[in-house]
């Protein structure tokens, strides 16, 4: 009984161990890089032209089909007789060369958090030459009272070399006992670009509505010869005499275009490192009708309360002495508002 009980054992620890060898060698797939190097393991799937690939000892791993040979084994499980010489001849796995590991590197998926994986405007980083700021602000107007205003602005300006792009927008509405009294919005794009130090061509276009005073369109392009009269490390002042061309589209008028002479001048001083002072007066004068002409008179303080937050106080100038004998030519007010810089 004894002999018969050890032969059924031995036969039963041989079967056992020649199944496990066959699941292992089962799996004994294969990814081969070009310098030779070859990792032995499982695939797990193959898409496009990534496959994934599953080692003992790196575990779950990407590598590209176009830089490896992929080696699928579809043999015949070994026999109890071969086990012995083929576990003699095996070698201790080695770590990946360089090559490999690129290859496994840049198949791998990006983790979750990587930069790319981002919305696009986490990802978005503003260029150093680019500058701006939106403001929100109510408005006190000069010789009305119990009225309620609300002003919202915003700009960028990016420098170049030689050259200065600034575009610019607003919106302004307000009522007075309940009936509206102020509904205007507008937008500016101004081009600079230096001849020298101290002077630069500007180009000007200039849109704005404004349904109270009935002007449906106000289009204006101008165009001037610059000179920097002031410019340190505080201080700049500019004046740019130009011409322009205005078209005006007002309820009960001819529309039409016409031809405008336009003196320019701004100005702005940095008082302390977070307090600025701004200051501009934008004019037009038809060079065939004294009587028609606008200008708009800006002068602000503005100052960082905690970066990139600010405050501002504006004091705002428009007068228009083209529009209709009944119609209030001034509106000048103070503008109180919170802002952010970028």
């Amino acid at each position: 009984m004894v002999p018969h009980s050890q032969s059924f054992l031995k036969q039963l620890f041989s079967s056992s161990l020649l199944a496990l060898c066959a699941v292992s060698y089962s799996y004994a797939d294969q990814l081969v890089f070009p310098n030779g190097e070859t990792l032995t393991g499982t695939i797990v799937k193959e898409e496009g032209n990534i496959v994934t690939f599953k080692s003992p000892y790196l575990g779950t791993i990407h590598a590209k089909k176009s830089e490896t040979t992929v080696i699928q084994d579809k043999s015949t499980p070994p026999t109890l007789s071969t086990l012995d010489s083929d576990l003699s001849e095996a070698e201790t796995p080695t770590t990946p060369s360089k090559d490999a590991d690129k290859a496994i590197t840049e198949a791998s998926p990006p983790p979750a958090d990587a930069e790319e994986n981002k919305p696009w405007w986490k990802r978005w980083k503003k260029p150093d030459n680019w500058s701006g700021k939106a403001t929100v602000g109510i408005s006190e107007r000069w010789g009305q009272k119990d009225t309620e205003d609300i002003n919202l602005a915003a700009e960028l300006e990016i420098k170049k070399p030689k050259k200065n792009y600034k575009w610019s927008a607003y919106y302004d509405y307000g009522e007075q006992d309940g009936e509206k009294n102020t509904d205007m919005y507008g937008a500016e794009y101004r081009y600079r670009y230096d001849l020298t130090e101290r002077t630069f061509l500007q180009a000007t276009t200039i849109y704005t509505h404004d349904g109270i005073k009935e002007i449906h369109h106000r289009l204006t392009q101008s165009i001037g010869y610059g000179f920097t009269v002031i410019k340190n490390e505080k201080m700049e002042l500019n004046l740019v005499p130009g011409v322009a061309v205005q078209y005006l589209d007002q309820e009960g008028e001819t529309d039409g275009f016409t031809f405008m002479i336009n003196p320019y001048q701004d100005f702005k001083w940095y008082i302390t490192e977070g307090i600025k002072l701004t200051e501009s007066f934008d004019s037009f004068f038809d060079v065939k009708d004294g009587s028609n002409y606008n200008f708009v008179f800006k002068i602000g303080i503005e100052t960082i309360i905690k970066e990139p937050y600010i405050m501002s106080i504006t004091y705002r100038l428009d007068y228009d002495n083209s529009v209709a004998n009944d119609i209030r030519k001034d509106d000048s007010r103070l503008i109180i508002g919170l802002g952010y810089i970028f």
